[in-house]
């Protein structure tokens, strides 16, 4: 009964265009409920192909989707991360919102996306006035951005975490914010990290 996913690009393309094919041994997920989740991971479904195998229950759901950009699975630890997140989405074990499109643009697994998203929900908390869905799409326009402030939290609150290291990275996000000309999204970022910074460690922080 539970959702599996398998990718595959077609021969010869530049990696932009993948088929996700999802499996599923009970009745098929309406296409109303798949499209958003793809949707909020930044994934635009071209078509979709549905399959039964006869004598069986097993239903097969083949979509051509694009990626955000021809290189977003190049990398193995992402493509990894990007499949157990789609599968968690699928089976309502996560969170199915725009802060997800950090799983392709900015690498991040489920886990790392929830401490932004945690984030995103104190600072609307203490009184940042922009809506979640502006956030989600400051993040996702600057992912470098999205990734050091994921970083930053790490290497400071993580027991394995160095003092050093988060001064660096500290100061490379530093660097990367001069380069944010919309005062909004500035406002934003710098908010996350302002809060990272002002976040204490204790014994109850364990890495995952």
């Amino acid at each position: 009964g539970r959702i599996e996913v398998k990718l595959s690009a077609p021969y010869g393309d530049d990696g932009s265009h993948q088929h996700i094919k999802l499996f599923l041994n009970r009745l098929p997920r309406p296409l109303s409920a798949v499209l958003p989740v793809f949707e909020n991971m930044g994934v635009t479904v071209l078509s979709e192909q549905p399959f039964k195998l006869s004598d069986s229950n097993l239903h097969i759901a083949d979509f051509a989707v694009q990626l955000p950009r021809a290189d977003a699975l190049d990398n193995e630890s992402t493509r990894h991360a990007f499949i157990e997140l789609l599968e968690k989405l699928l089976r309502n074990e996560a969170e199915n919102d725009g802060f997800n499109r950090l799983a392709l643009l900015a690498g991040l697994d489920g886990s790392r996306i929830t401490i932004l998203r945690a984030y995103g929900r104190y600072l609307r908390q203490a009184g940042l006035h922009f809506s979640q869905a502006y956030i989600e799409r400051c993040l996702a326009s600057y992912p470098h951005i999205a990734r050091l402030l994921v970083d930053l939290f790490a290497e400071r609150l993580s027991s394995q975490g160095s003092d050093e290291h988060a001064r660096e990275i500290s100061g490379e996000l530093d660097a990367a914010l001069v380069g944010v000309s919309n005062l909004d999204e500035d406002h934003i970022l710098s908010g996350f990290k302002t809060a990272i910074e002002a976040t204490l460690r204790t014994n109850a922080w364990q890495t995952g």
